[in-house]
């Protein structure tokens, strides 16, 4: 080895394999000087200058979970709940929050008023009240499986898992939809043998 090498060497980190690298002469490496960059790139171009097209990088879910819980704070409110289900979040606020974080409000909301409704109601008109809140969270999730399915299309990036939670979110509005037919046809059942 020659002795300019050797001295640069013990400037170079150990453990750092590109320092060492660096610290090289180019002559020792077999690597030519790149070429300056005098005129700019050429729109759509990578930087350098090449002709590969730039492709811009994608947005990933996981930034969502970096924010500050500042940023947070105004999920459940009504801007929120605009954004949401105009489509303005990104997938993962979308699917996930709209669908399971509702979801984890809504439920126990509704197995209180069913519990209290049943203190008071009879069954066919607490089976009428719990008709009206499904038929109120299937409204919703229709609105919301329209915001999944303009989100999705937006985010190619993710993958099938795309289809998959609209399937998910649709599959949400049968079901609510049809325990909201169950308790309105029981309530129209109990009120046609009472008559």
């Amino acid at each position: 080895m020659t002795p300019g090498v050797r001295a640069t060497f013990v400037g170079a980190s150990p453990v750092s394999l590109t320092g060492i690298v660096a610290a090289l002469p180019k002559a020792a490496t077999g690597r030519p000087e790149p070429a300056p960059v005098d005129k700019p790139p050429r729109p759509g171009l990578c930087p350098a200058g090449h002709g590969t097209p730039r492709k811009d990088p994608p947005v990933n879910e996981f930034d969502d979970l970096a924010r500050p819980a500042d940023d947070r704070r105004d999920i459940f409110r009504p801007a929120w709940f605009g954004r949401l289900l105009r489509a303005r979040l990104g997938l993962g606020d979308t699917f996930w929050i709209g669908n399971i974080g509702v979801a984890l409000v809504f439920v126990p909301v509704t197995v209180l008023v069913g519990v209290l409704a049943s203190l008071v109601l009879s069954d066919r008109a607490l089976d009428l009240v719990l008709a009206a809140l499904l038929v109120g969270l299937c409204a919703y999730q229709i609105v919301l499986t329209r915001a999944v399915w303009i989100v999705a299309r937006r985010t190619p990036e993710v993958g099938s898992w795309r289809w998959v939670g609209l399937a998910l979110t649709a599959l949400g509005v049968l079901s609510y939809g049809y325990y909201a037919w169950f308790h309105g046809s029981g309530a129209a059942t109990a009120a046609a043998g009472a008559a």
